[in-house]
C-alpha cells in the first residue's frame, strides 16, 4: 500500500506526503545508505510517492483501492476491445488475474491495517476503562479490616457476620438484584435495617423472606 510505505494515512494532504517521502529518502536513498535492502525499500518509496504526489494518479489509485472489482471490469473491457483479436486469450486472462490480484492485495492490506489500528485503539480504550473502574473501586472500598471485597457469588451465598455499613451495602446489593434500584430507594431506613439483620445474602434467609412477601401479598388481595 502506497500510504503505508510512506507512513501516512489515506487522508494525508500533499504536504504531509511530501514531508514523509523526504524523511524516508534521507534514510534509504542509495547515496545515504549502501545497504541493498535499503535500496529496494527506496525504490518502493519512490514509486509510492510518484503515485500519490499527483492528484490525478492519486485519485485513480484511491478509486482502485475502494472499488477493485469495478477497476478489474473496466480493464477487462479495455483488453477485450483493443487486444482481444491480437492476443492469446490465455495470456490476457493471466494478465487480468495478475491485475485483480494486485488490487485485491492492496485492498486487503489497507483493510487489515485499518483493522489493526482500530484494534490498538480499542485496547487503549479498554485500558482506560479498566483504569477508571479501578479508581471507582478504590473510592467505593469501605476498607473494613479483615473483610475482603465482595463478589456476586459471596453476596448470594457466602456467610457474613458483621452488621455494619458494609452489611447494609451487601443487603442493598442483594435487594437490587432481586427487586431493583427503585424499590430499594423507596423503603424507609427501619425496613432497610431489618433487611440487614435478616442476612438476605444467605440463600435460606432469602427464601424465607420471599415466602413471607408472597403470603403478605396474598393477604392484601
Amino acid at each position: 500500500d502506497c500510504y503505508d510505505l510512506l507512513g501516512v494515512t489515506q487522508s494525508a494532504n500533499s504536504s504531509e506526503i511530501k514531508k514523509a517521502y523526504y524523511k524516508l529518502s534521507l534514510k534509504h536513498h542509495p547515496d545515504k545508505n549502501p545497504d541493498p535492502e535499503s535500496r529496494k525499500i527506496f525504490v518502493k518509496i519512490a514509486t509510492a510517492y510518484e503515485i500519490l504526489k499527483d492528484e490525478a494518479t492519486r485519485e485513480k489509485y484511491d478509486y482502485a483501492i475502494a472499488l477493485p472489482e469495478e477497476v478489474f471490469y473496466k480493464t477487462a473491457q479495455y483488453y477485450r476491445a483493443y487486444y482481444g483479436h491480437k492476443t492469446d486469450a490465455r495470456a490476457v486472462l493471466v494478465g487480468l488475474l495478475v491485475i485483480l490480484s494486485g488490487f485485491q492485495y492492496l485492498n486487503q492490506t489497507t483493510r487489515y491495517n485499518q483493522a489493526v489500528a482500530m484494534k490498538k485503539g480499542q485496547k487503549n480504550k479498554d485500558r482506560k476503562v479498566e483504569e477508571d473502574l479501578s479508581k471507582v473501586e478504590e473510592e467505593l472500598d469501605l476498607q473494613i479490616t479483615g473483610t475482603e471485597r465482595p463478589s456476586i457469588w459471596k453476596l448470594i451465598g457466602g456467610p457474613h457476620h458483621s452488621f455494619t455499613l458494609y452489611s447494609r451495602k451487601v443487603a442493598a446489593m442483594v435487594w437490587l438484584l432481586v427487586f431493583g434500584h427503585t424499590r430499594w430507594r423507596s423503603i424507609d431506613d427501619a425496613t432497610k435495617e431489618d433487611l440487614v439483620l435478616r442476612c438476605l445474602w444467605e440463600k435460606s434467609n432469602m427464601e424465607s423472606y420471599m415466602t413471607e412477601m408472597r403470603k403478605e401479598s396474598k393477604r392484601r388481595r
